[in-house]
């Protein structure tokens, strides 16, 4: 058996409803997560948003309940679990969470915390692991926060404001992203009201009626969510793909500013930092390209959830590297409605058989995914290969100073460690 650490501890392709749901109430400020169920599925849950962020990781509690719990009721356990929240933390907010056991027996978990009396909002949520992947997980928390917690009446809708819908502390180097687009939004002209589950507090979350403008982030998230919110608020919104890449990035602007209804004044500055920095690359890259040709890989495999899937190997396809050919594997089924041309196949992370069969044409090529498919290739015996890291679960990688890969600041990054990929390829099939 192999020995190697991580070798077997990617084993599934993506994670449960229940790691979707805490992910989104982790990614809330002064909330507390409780999950009511197994130590299994809290250490599951919590190693998933700690390794992204460390203040959401300490947000998440568990009841621990046993098996005679699973049989009479879990109400013993989860009340002890919140009082000493009740006592010990003060939340703005808790959120409790059955596991898929728990969910069977079907506990009274908002009566449980009435008579805890916390002093706070409560939501509680059904969310474990049968009912679907991450996205849905994510999806059942949103919709439950808001069907809890009320938004405030907005006494205007302020000009140049925006919500970023969609968002997660639950997706690979999210707070690094997170902050490029604040970061690119604040540059043009832009103010950000709130982001639900991506970093704003219970207070920020309930003004978002006053913004302009919906932005949907990823879509296997929130589109759901910005649609409800305009049947209920008449909030527009835009549905786009991450902005990976300048002409992704320039896209992504430009989308945003053709829904506002006027354009912000210091919005050319954006424009012309995407402008610069695309002189600046071509510049920088001449050298390199008269050594080492331009860049190239026999095979390009790109896995990650879909929002993130496609707008990498779009990136990819039309500003970075060329290939024989690409295959995008998205965690879940796919919703994206556009076709993206250069993609040679797109395949769902469940269909098995195909995934290894992709994963195996990657002699001389490129993987960007997580843990998981380079344990596949590992286990494949593919050595002469490079790969990138975009996606949860990732075993072999520390990052402690922030390195975003969206927008611009992030062209430069991704940029620089495909390039430094390459020429390492090429040494090795020398």
């Amino acid at each position: 058996m192999d020995s190697r650490p991580g070798q077997y501890a990617c084993s599934q392709s993506g994670s449960c409803a229940l790691a979707g749901a805490a992910a989104f109430f982790a990614g809330i400020p002064g909330a507390v997560v409780v999950i009511n169920g197994q130590l299994w599925c809290y250490f599951y849950a919590k190693r998933h948003t700690e390794r992204q962020s460390t203040v959401a990781g300490e947000q998440i509690l568990c009841s621990q309940v046993d098996g005679t719990a699973i049989i009479y009721g879990t109400e013993e356990q989860l009340m002890k679990t919140l009082l000493h929240v009740k006592t010990s933390l003060k939340p703005e907010l808790v959120a409790i969470i059955n596991s898929c056991a728990v969910s069977l027996i079907g506990d009274d978990t908002a009566g449980i915390a009435s008579q805890a009396a916390l002093g706070c909002p409560v939501v509680c949520v059904d969310s474990s692991g049968l009912s679907g992947g991450f996205a849905a997980g994510y999806r059942e928390a949103a919709k439950a926060y808001f069907n809890h917690i009320p938004m405030l009446a907005p006494e205007e809708i302020k000009r140049h404001t925006i919500n970023l819908i969609g968002g997660t502390v639950g997706y690979y180097n999210a707070a690094a992203d997170f902050d490029e687009l604040h970061r690119m939004l604040t540059l043009g002209g832009c103010k950000l009201i709130a982001a639900p589950g991506a970093g704003s507090s219970v207070e920020a979350i309930a003004g978002l009626r006053q913004a302009e403008l919906n932005v949907v982030l990823h879509h296997e998230l929130g589109e759901q969510l910005a649609q409800e919110l305009y049947k209920l608020y008449g909030i527009p919104y835009v549905t786009l793909l991450p902005p990976f890449g300048l002409q992704g990035t320039l896209a992504w602007s430009e989308a945003i500013i053709g829904a506002l209804a006027s354009k912000p004044a210091s919005w050319q500055l954006l424009q012309q930092e995407i402008s610069g920095l695309e002189s600046e690359i071509h510049r920088t890259l001449l050298d390199i390209q008269r050594l080492w040709g331009n860049m190239w890989f026999d095979q390009i495999v790109v896995a990650a959830p879909e929002s993130i899937a496609l707008a990498v190997a779009k990136a990819v396809r039309y500003e970075l590297a060329d290939t024989r050919r690409l295959a995008v594997i998205v965690q879940g089924n796919s919703s994206w409605q556009t076709p993206i041309a250069g993609i040679e196949t797109l395949i769902s992370s469940n269909s098995t058989c195909q995934v290894q069969a992709e994963l195996a044409c990657l002699q001389g090529g490129l993987l960007l995914g997580s843990s998981n498919e380079t344990a596949s290739v590992q286990q494949l015996g593919i050595k002469k290969m490079v790969r990138q890291n975009i996606a949860l679960p990732v075993l072999d990688e520390v990052i402690i100073t922030p390195s975003p890969l969206m927008g611009i600041t992030g062209m430069r990054c991704l940029t620089e460690r495909l390039w430094n990929k390459y020429i390492r390829l090429q040494e090795l099939l020398d």
